[in-house]
């Protein structure tokens, strides 16, 4: 029963099932969800974007990607203050990149926006120092 179990759970969290539950992230700026690790999944619709926070620890170049698309997306960066700083929009499923300096200890917010208003997009959304 428990190998039953632990392979339907493994199972859900590889393809997605009740991705409500298994990808809830923030939806809004209050209410931003922590990235604890370089990659997050996730997923948007046309009426329900994520939000993310992320605080460098050291000063210097970032490459925040969406890959792995499953629909239009779009990607935005804010700064502390919640100004938008930069932003990603390639047309349908092609993946989406902010190449941006960010200091250290200083709190940025990600937000990943559903562009699709007929199709929910999955995503991932990767973080890694920009050569």
């Amino acid at each position: 029963m428990k190998k039953v179990l632990l392979s339907l759970v493994g199972a859900a969290l590889i393809t997605g099932a009740s991705a409500g539950s298994v990808f809830a992230h923030g939806n809004s700026f209050a209410k931003a969800s922590e990235i604890k690790k370089v990659a997050e999944e996730g997923s948007v619709t046309w009426t329900d974007d994520d939000y993310f926070y992320f605080i460098p620890k050291s000063s210097r170049n970032y490459s925040i990607r969406l890959i792995g698309l499953t629909a239009d997306a779009a990607l935005r960066l804010y700064d502390k203050n919640e100004k938008s700083i930069a932003k990603s929009n390639n047309p349908g499923t092609a993946n989406e990149e902010i190449v941006h300096y960010l200091e250290a200890n200083t709190k940025y917010y990600i937000k990943v926006i559903g562009m699709d208003k007929n199709n929910k997009s999955s995503y991932i959304l990767d973080i890694n120092n920009a050569n």
